[in-house]
């Protein structure tokens, strides 16, 4: 601000207004933006030992950050924390499922990541996923600075089906048998992990030698021909 008259407006020589505090500053406070990536992508389905890799990403703004910026990333049930595969300007810490990232006070306007990696576990069911919970940045003796933004902090990955097909006899494979004996065959599928998405066809072909007879017990197949056996999608995990 700069004053200007109050004096004789006819005397050039009029002392101006004094002025001892005309000028205010204000620093910007920084502004903390987090976010969470995985490859697979969130949504994606995964199978059991798969590994997946997440990145953690913090874009400082306006300022310096006044605090540490401390990323607590916790590992859903079915997901085994793997290494950190590029830790950048932070500082890993925590153990278990529960893990730590901290990128100390200072830290100029610009974007920092961290990567790393988790496993599926072999029993993990339905789903697997995990979160972050951004704290500091701002400054440590205002209980009124704003706390880290976050857009995209979880993900979320659902399982694969897992499906094993196997064929038994009766009398068993390998066992003698005569013209005109009557063979039974039993197909079974097991599903884990997750409802199946699509329709299972199984094809069963006769060598030379059978003839087809019927089938006894379809149980949850719909069979036709002599044979083709269909499971609907949507079946849920069993046997």
């Amino acid at each position: 601000m700069v004053p200007i008259g109050g004096g004789d407006p006819n005397d050039p020589g009029a002392p101006p207004p004094t002025c001892a505090n005309c000028e205010t500053q204000h620093p910007l406070a920084p502004t903390v933006a987090v976010a969470k990536t995985a490859d697979p992508a969130s949504g994606a389905a995964v199978l059991a030992g798969q590994t997946l890799t997440y990145t953690l990403s913090v874009t400082v703004g306006n300022a310096n950050t006044q605090s540490d910026v401390v990323l607590t990333d916790s590992l859903g049930a079915g997901l085994t924390f793997g290494q950190v595969v590029n830790a950048g300007d932070f500082v890993a810490g925590g153990s278990g499922s529960v893990r730590t990232f901290t990128l100390p006070a200072g830290a100029a306007p610009g974007s920092y990541s961290v990567v790393y990696t988790a496993t599926v576990d072999a029993d993990a069911q339905t789903s697997v996923g995990n979160a972050v919970v951004p704290t500091g940045g701002g400054d440590p003796n205002d209980p009124g600075a704003p706390p880290p933004t976050c857009a995209s902090c979880e993900t979320e990955h659902p399982l694969a089906s897992a499906i094993h097909v196997s064929k038994s006899a009766d009398p068993a494979s390998g066992s003698e048998v005569s013209p005109n004996d009557t063979l039974t065959y039993t197909l079974t599928v097991t599903i884990a992990n997750a409802a199946t998405t699509e329709v299972l066809t199984l094809t069963d072909t006769l060598g030379a030698g059978l003839s087809f007879g019927q089938v006894t017990d379809a149980g949850a197949f719909a069979c036709s021909g002599a044979l083709s056996c269909t499971l609907p999608a949507g079946t849920l995990p069993g046997t």
